[in-house]
């Protein structure tokens, strides 16, 4: 009994031993993150996601974008979700025979994952939290059943329970610099992850997709006319199809639709979506429309909150391109504006650029950290974040 013990143990180790040995190389195309960052009083929801390719000096590098933040927070009237325009994430490289993976950064290639670290090694990469906090080691490697195999993982920092594991990038987010030794929970957290559409972390997860939800806020544009703009907040994973009920018997199924109101008097009016990976919701408002002063007609223009003045506008639609972001110390800037500016979130203008040939570098080093919006001074356009 005891040899037979003996044996399946050895075989149980070499077992292990041959499936981590096998390296598990970075995703290059068909991967998506999906990160949960605090965001004031609740959390904001990134989904990484590689579209595409760049080359650069003949180097092929995977493009990493958020097509939209979705938000889920406690505001005044309870729990609410909402998106806001997705934003440029940078881009990525990966060295398969030397094991490492590289983040483009201030123009040039800077050192993301290293899966070759041992025991007792320092992160030294962009992701390490620099000479201020404790500095993140390596305290032990083991390996997970990822799928059908398994990896090694290194765990970097006990605080957070920081995981690097080979072929996914860090349990803390693809691109969140560790805090350290400081606690400042809540902090941010790799929600899962998937490749061509199979979830492969954490086990057990069958979807890696985020809830899609419907709504909508009236603006009444002109008072005196009585028109108003029904402002959609849709969240889920564009595209979208919309069905629009108006409350008088009839609807739509355009995505901006306009309705005009024959008479005053209540109505309630709704809006079903189903996203691209068929997340379906609803969500409806009864409003009274008081009679017209000037006519009889009411009408209710839908506008999209992405392209709309009245919120703010995405990365295609305000043509402003920021590279890295999240951003430390130099940022580019890469716009057909001849005139942008830097903002707080309070509308502040912190900054006044101009920008020569379509591009700008500009040093944010003295920027406290926080969030921040780039755009040519009409709406709050593409988002920023600066993390030192």
């Amino acid at each position: 009994m005891k040899k037979y013990l003996l044996v399946l143990t050895l075989f149980n180790a070499v077992f292990c031993f041959s499936q981590t040995s096998i390296y598990h190389p970075f995703p290059d195309s068909g991967a998506v993150w999906n990160v949960i960052r605090p965001s004031g009083c609740g959390h904001a929801n990134h989904s990484f996601q590689m579209q595409g390719e760049e080359i650069i000096n003949d180097t092929v590098y995977s493009r990493i974008v958020v097509p939209q933040v979705i938000h889920s927070a406690y505001m005044c009237s309870g729990f609410e979700t909402y998106s806001e325009p997705g934003y440029f994430a940078g881009l990525i490289r990966q060295d398969t025979l030397q094991k490492k993976v590289y983040y483009r950064y201030n123009n040039r290639d800077t050192l993301l994952y290293d899966f070759t670290m041992e025991i007792g090694d320092t992160v030294k990469s962009f992701l390490s939290n620099g000479d201020f906090f404790q500095p993140d080691v390596v305290l032990s490697i083991d390996s997970v059943l990822i799928g059908n195999s398994y990896r090694k993982r290194w765990l970097t920092n006990q605080t957070y329970q920081i995981y690097y594991i080979e072929g996914i990038g860090s349990t803390f987010g693809l691109l969140e610099p560790s805090m350290g030794g400081i606690v400042c929970p809540p902090s941010p957290e790799l929600r899962c992850f998937s490749q061509n559409s199979t979830v492969l972390y954490p086990a057990g997860i069958q979807s890696c997709s985020y809830p899609c939800n419907a709504f909508f806020y009236l603006y009444n544009e002109d008072p005196a006319n009585q028109n108003f703009l029904a402002v959609s907040q849709n969240s889920g994973m564009p595209p979208f199809s919309y069905i629009w009920s108006w409350g008088d018997g009839t609807s739509d199924s355009t995505n901006n639709p306009s309705h005009i109101y024959q008479e005053a008097g209540q109505y309630q009016i709704c809006v079903s979506i189903i996203d691209s990976e068929n997340c379906t919701s609803s969500y409806c408002d009864t409003v009274y429309f008081q009679a017209n002063p000037t006519s009889q007609m009411i009408s209710v223009n839908v506008v999209n909150w992405r392209s709309s003045s009245i919120e703010s506008i995405g990365l295609e639609e305000s043509k402003i391109n920021l590279f890295p972001n999240p951003a430390s110390n130099l940022l580019t800037i890469k716009t057909k504006l001849k005139q942008i500016y830097l903002c707080d979130l309070t509308g502040k203008i912190i900054l006044i650029l101009e920008v020569n040939n379509g591009e700008r570098v500009v040093d944010i080093s003295s920027i406290e950290n926080g969030i921040y919006f780039i755009s040519n001074g009409k709406n709050k356009g593409s988002k920023l974040i600066v993390h030192h």
